[in-house]
């Protein structure tokens, strides 16, 4: 799980250094230490979790008790990476159904 969560914590890191991704926007980790109680966290604060949690433990095999954190945390920066979990500013734009003649 390690590997995975490090794969994933240096594109999203990639990503916010190169301005794609704003890392004060929220994502969805629920799961995570620094989410909040609706399961949102910032995108930095995701990274420093995960950059904390793989300096504490670099190898989480199945059996390890640090395997669940760096999976939410792994699965948190993938779905922000493919851009499935942010936090919208506002309401989706109303859907008007076009009607076929």
């Amino acid at each position: 799980m390690s590997y995975m969560l490090s794969a994933q914590l240096a594109a999203m890191a990639l990503n916010v250094e190169a301005g794609s991704v704003n890392g004060n926007a929220l994502i969805y980790a629920p799961g995570t230490a620094s989410a909040n109680a609706l399961g949102f966290a910032t995108v930095n604060a995701v990274m420093a979790e995960a950059n904390t949690a793989l300096g504490l433990d670099g190898s989480t095999p199945s059996g390890d008790p640090n395997r669940a954190l760096q999976e939410a945390l792994k699965n948190a920066l993938d779905k922000a990476n493919n851009n499935l979990n942010f936090l919208q500013a506002g309401p989706c734009a109303p859907y008007t159904a076009a009607t076929a003649h």
